[in-house]
């Protein structure tokens, strides 16, 4: 059958029955759409997801103290959490990654369970910040929290949702970039500067329209003086929590006027790639391990419970009232993205 002769009888087919024709046709297109609108949906889910991660900042560590359970009777020393290990395990994507510190017990005689207060200190960080004993960390930013922040200025008020001192590394860790002005400089760190990045919301409810033009303005934070030296970019609102509600001040200001001189609210760490937070990850861990004088956890039974030993090595072990599964825990979580 020649090609002239199928055509026309195809013709046929389709004209003999017209309602059938356009139903099998009006199908075919349905099909076809749905499947190219779940694949546009998907790749759109995913770009999403991952631009948030980023947004976060990628193949960070963020280290954190807490406040450890029971520890050792006198002598013992609390760890940071963690199976087999000094940290606990990762928790995989955008989530942050976090180590803590635990604290010698004191005192010379105890007749039972302690509890251990872990901190993370400005020391900790420029510990960190050793590139010949942590090679796959790229950079180290100490973070403080200030709470209770009011920003004023020319009669506009405002609680800011996140107030935090750190170094000028920060912006690179968390991916954080300006949308007007600048960011503040080693010298203004190293000054004691009062200059502070404002995020978009807040520089919005102290000057109104799109915020940039409060870069210069000079403003107060709970009754002191900040010159503001930029405005962040948009990181958006991840659920409840609005990222652009924020003011960045120089760590070494932040503590002189705003949250005192203590411990650090955590230390960002940046690993060199995402292929290395693992590795970066280790050093973290002995870095602070060696600083804080924490010895591994020894592994456990499925039920909990030390191994039997030996009874030589038993005269070194912690004693017997330790209670293993209730050492102090510092938090840890890790973020890589590609």
């Amino acid at each position: 059958m020649s090609l002239r002769e199928s055509s026309r009888f195809a013709v046929r087919g389709v004209t003999a029955n017209p309602l059938r024709s356009f139903l099998t046709t009006l199908g075919i297109l349905i099909g076809v759409a749905a499947v190219i609108v779940l694949v546009a949906v998907g790749t759109g889910s995913s770009a999403s997801v991952q631009s948030s991660i980023s947004r976060l900042g990628s193949n960070t560590l963020t280290i954190t103290a807490s406040q450890g359970g029971t520890g050792s009777r006198a002598g013992g020393r609390g760890g940071f959490g963690g199976g087999g290990g000094a940290l606990g395990g990762a928790r995989g994507g955008g989530g942050t990654r976090g180590a803590g510190a635990g604290a010698a017990a004191t005192g010379a005689v105890s007749t039972g369970t302690q509890t251990r207060l872990a901190a993370v200190t400005l020391a900790d960080a420029q510990a960190l910040a050793d590139a010949r004993v942590d090679p796959d960390v790229a950079s180290v930013a100490p973070v403080v929290t200030a709470s209770s922040v009011v920003a004023t200025y020319d009669g506009a008020t405002h609680t800011v949702g996140n107030a935090l001192g750190t170094s000028p590394s920060y912006l690179a860790i968390n991916n954080d970039s300006l949308a007007a002005g600048s960011a503040f400089t080693d010298s203004d760190y190293t000054g004691h500067r009062r200059v502070a990045l404002l995020g978009t919301t807040t520089a919005q409810d102290l000057v109104g329209g799109t915020g940039l033009a409060a870069v210069g303005k000079v403003i107060q934070l709970n009754g002191t003086s900040f010159t503001v030296a930029g405005v962040l970019a948009s990181k958006g609102s991840t659920g409840p929590t609005n990222a652009d509600d924020r003011v960045i001040a120089p760590l070494t200001a932040t503590q002189d006027v705003l949250a005192g001189y203590g411990d650090l609210s955590s230390i960002s760490v940046k690993a060199t790639s995402a292929s290395t937070v693992a590795a970066a990850t280790t050093e973290v861990e002995s870095v602070l391990n060696s600083r804080h004088h924490v010895r591994a956890r020894p592994p456990t039974t499925p039920s909990g419970a030390p191994p039997p030993s030996s009874p030589r090595r038993r005269r070194h072990s912690t004693p017997s009232r330790c209670s293993w599964r209730a050492w102090p825990r510092c938090r840890c979580s890790s973020a890589a993205s590609g």
